[in-house]
């Protein structure tokens, strides 16, 4: 409250990896939120998280936290394109300047990832292991499928 009102400052605080955090522990954040007896907003709680954050949150006894969760916002995979797009971007930006993954091996990367860029980035990373160690130039389904085996995904 004091940077609140002295020094115009608004705190934030941030929970990344919020999934991971213990049902006692998410009980106890309701607590950091009591302040807003006023109609001002004394801090900003931020809970970053894979989707079982949300399933967590659902739960009866994590009501009074949910009730004071203002926003809510769920990130999508990458579309085709944007995957694409990705892939380019971070080969251009590892100094490759032509394409390493052919068409249908992009396809097989879209539907074992659903365009979600960390598993893009694992299974990718994987395939390009396995491309060098076959001494490949190009990544192609083939090679894309047996790094999906690899990488668990």
């Amino acid at each position: 409250m004091r940077l609140n009102n002295t020094k115009k400052q608004h705190p934030i605080l941030v929970f990344d990896e919020a999934q991971l955090l213990s049902h006692p522990a998410l009980e106890q954040l309701p607590l950091l939120l009591n302040f807003d007896m006023d109609s001002s907003t004394y801090l900003t709680l931020l809970l970053i998280g894979q989707p079982l954050l949300r399933r967590t949150l659902s739960l009866q006894h994590h009501e009074a936290l949910r009730q004071r969760i203002a926003v809510h916002y769920h990130l999508e995979g990458l579309s085709r394109a944007e995957l694409d797009a990705y892939i380019a971007h971070q080969l251009k930006a590892a100094g490759c300047s032509q394409p390493v993954f052919d068409d249908m091996a992009r396809q097989a990367l879209y539907q074992a990832t659903k365009g979600i860029p960390r598993k893009v980035n694992k299974l990718a990373l994987t395939a390009l292991r396995l491309g060098a160690s076959r001494k490949v130039s190009s990544i192609d389904e083939a090679i894309l499928m047996d790094a999906v085996a690899e990488a668990l995904l």
